[in-house]
């Protein structure tokens, strides 16, 4: 192996965004055009779609606009806390629509708290979700920052355009917001794509989810979903699915699941009108486990009421595994009926 191929290899492992007095970036100041887009020169437009970097003026010019667009996104990537769960997210719009993954925005209408790259803790609240392909949009309840100014906002680019080999820098919040630190910045490849998800190199862990992947003009091609198989199988919701989705995402709609993440809970109840009475309780299974039995009535689930079966399905179906709800149920018990609540039913998924 090569000491420039090394060296490229270098530049795909994990660092904190570098600041203006690490050198490159002070050199050549900042654009003034809002958003994070930040233009390449000729040198760089081959190494952009995919040419690996043959000289090391190439790698340098690489880090060059790494450093530059690594301070414009710094402002826009932003941690998502919903209870105890925590990700990350990216600002897109001047009042504050921020795009996350559906995994993180749980479910519409939740608050959450969302912290900028300065600590700065503002309200905002859940909108809409496809789970399909794992997007979800949150928006801040002001349409301004604390200072009175417009939020600090991503470029969105075309994940359309994108091919194996191109250069990309994904950064977010991973292990949570750390004020010594801030966001964390991964620079990688593009491995895969198609409509429905981006694979990249860019290793990701828990609390990245729902952070941005911006190429190296800056501009957001996806949003981080989830880990695959091996350190380097990371995968993204391309930007094209919000954009495709946004009228859906913004009304608070919530639909689908992804393929092998289906939410269930091991039971089954009788169809049609009446009561949600369950019939059957799979052996060891999440209902199993969180204490449901044959002849229970559901007349909760979460905050939802419950009415008969379909409904509880479809509020299921509206979780996302590993997540967390309380139930209210009937029970006769010694010849009486009670009424208890299981605060700790945790969703299983379906392999299918």
């Amino acid at each position: 192996m090569s000491s420039l191929t090394r060296t490229a290899m270098l530049l795909g492992m994990a660092f904190l965004a570098p600041t203006a007095s690490q050198g490159w970036a002070e050199d050549i100041p900042l654009p003034i055009e809002k958003g994070t887009y930040i233009s390449v020169t000729d040198q760089l437009r081959d190494l952009l779609a995919g040419k690996s970097p043959q000289t090391i003026d190439e790698l340098k010019a690489i880090e060059h606009q790494q450093q530059r667009v690594a301070e414009r996104i710094r402002s826009c990537t932003v941690s998502i806390s919903i209870g105890n769960s925590q990700g990350s997210g990216v600002i897109v719009t001047e009042d504050g629509i921020v795009l996350t993954a559906a995994h993180v925005a749980i479910e519409p209408g939740l608050q959450c708290e969302v912290r900028l790259s300065d600590g700065q803790r503002v309200p905002g609240r859940t909108w809409g979700m496809n789970r399909f392909v794992d997007a979800g949009m949150v928006k801040l309840l002001s349409d301004v920052g604390p200072d009175g100014k417009p939020w600090p906002y991503a470029t969105v680019g075309m994940s359309g355009e994108l091919s194996d080999g191109t250069w990309c820098l994904a950064t977010g919040h991973p292990g949570g917001y750390d004020e010594s630190r801030g966001p964390v910045l991964r620079m990688g490849r593009v491995l895969y794509r198609d409509h429905s998800a981006i694979v990249t190199d860019c290793a990701l862990i828990s609390g990245d989810s729902g952070g941005p992947l911006f190429d190296l003009s800056g501009r957001l091609v996806g949003v981080h979903s989830r880990i695959g198989s091996e350190v380097i199988d990371n995968i993204h919701v391309p930007i094209d699915q919000y954009e495709a989705s946004w009228e859906r995402l913004q009304k608070g709609d919530a639909w689908g699941y992804l393929p092998g993440f289906r939410p269930v809970l091991g039971i089954r109840g009788r169809k049609g009108g009446g009561a949600a009475v369950i019939e059957t309780v799979t052996e060891g299974g999440p209902g199993a486990q969180a204490g449901l039995k044959a002849g229970d009535v559901v007349l909760r689930f979460g905050d939802k009421p419950i009415a008969n079966f379909s409904e509880l399905q479809e509020a299921i179906l509206n979780t996302m595994p590993g997540q967390r709800v309380g139930m209210l149920i009937e029970r006769e018990v010694d010849g009486a009926v009670r009424k208890l609540w299981l605060k700790n039913v945790r969703i299983g998924r379906s392999q299918e």
